[in-house]
């Protein structure tokens, strides 16, 4: 099923597949890009209402060029801002015990923004992929923010490595990351998401902080001491895949910010339905998954029980009311649902 960044058709906007009514928005990809080169000590910052411009074209056709190693350098001395009342980072582990769903996730997620756009008009989304940085070459990679169709083109630079020295991964470097570098001044309900199944270091040490970062560190810093601290500038949620490793993450994140996931092509779902559910519209997500999965009713089964967290969440706050998404009001604050059209 595809969402875009096109409009939805009129009457009801449901495709006669009973999928989102978006097939003619991929044109908009199969345009030549212009090149450009961004160093990667340079300070990038994307406003909520831009377009951003990246190394190179990332689509070719329905289907986006593999791309190659390097092509997103490592974010030393990078940092990324956005003046998006409703950023969202999407981080991905790329190492070689997450098979395909690396590759699956980098092709779909470009279809993400126009779902989450309903919900928060001013929205943006950094992606990234992590690995280990311990002994990984390209352990982290951070893409930063965007929407609209400028998202395709950062996922098209996002190499997954595979790789990966033993179970534990690099999560912390990249919670570290977006802790301290990622720049969010007008954020309401900031939200990211770790897509992974393993668990992390237990630490953050100085030399792995500096060959990606170029940060500075006198110690190791404990990583549920990082997660701590990033729970205080984001709304955090950990998506396992198959539920792995719950007992290591659910004393970190909480219960219900640990969010099993069972197939790599339901992602955009869970990720539209975390954001949907944060904001008061989970009701919305679930009428809008129903009739893009018509025909499916085994993945709507799935999402629905990887997101059963989600729903008690949201249906705590106002029943048929969101977080403003207008930055005039607080984070806490209510504002009546968007009905569908």
């Amino acid at each position: 099923m595809a969402y875009s960044w096109e409009e939805e058709r009129k009457g009801g906007g449901m495709s006669s597949t009973g999928g989102a009514g978006f097939e003619s928005a991929r044109e908009v990809y199969r345009r030549p890009k212009p090149t450009s080169s961004v160093p990667a000590s340079r300070t990038r910052s994307e406003s909520a209402g831009g377009r951003s411009r990246s190394e190179g074209s990332s689509s070719s056709g329905s289907r986006r060029t593999k791309p190659r190693p390097g092509a997103t350098p490592r974010p030393i001395g990078l940092t990324i801002s956005t003046d998006s009342t409703h950023p969202v980072g999407v981080i991905c582990d790329h190492t070689g015990s997450m098979g395909e769903w690396p590759e699956i996730i980098r092709e779909k997620m470009a279809l993400l923004g126009k779902e989450v756009e309903r919900y928060a008009p001013k929205y943006a989304i950094s992606f990234a992929f992590v690995g280990d940085t311990r002994c990984d070459s390209h352990g982290l990679q951070i893409r930063e923010f965007a929407n609209g169709p400028a998202l395709d083109e950062h996922l098209g630079l996002l190499f997954a490595e595979g790789g990966g020295g033993d179970t534990e991964e690099s999560y912390g470097v990249a919670a570290y990351y977006y802790l301290t570098h990622c720049n969010i001044p007008n954020a309401i309900r900031p939200i990211l998401m770790f897509i992974l199944d393993a668990p992390d270091h237990g630490d953050v040490r100085p030399g792995e902080v500096k060959a990606y970062i170029g940060d500075v560190i006198n110690e190791p810093m404990s990583t549920k001491e990082v997660f701590k601290q990033l729970m205080e500038k984001f709304r955090v949620y950990i998506i396992s895949v198959r539920g792995a490793y719950r007992d290591h993450w659910v004393p970190i994140v909480g219960e219900q910010h640990f969010i099993p996931i069972e197939k790599a092509r339901d992602i955009v779902e869970v990720l539209i339905g975390i954001v949907a559910g944060e904001l008061g519209e989970f009701k919305d997500f679930e009428m809008r998954s129903s009739a893009r999965h018509s025909d499916k009713p085994d993945r709507v089964s799935r999402v629905g029980k990887s997101l059963r967290s989600v729903r008690k969440t949201s249906e705590k706050m106002s029943s048929g009311k969101g977080v403003r998404a207008d930055g005039e009001e607080s984070g806490e604050k209510l504002m009546k649902s968007k009905k569908l059209i």
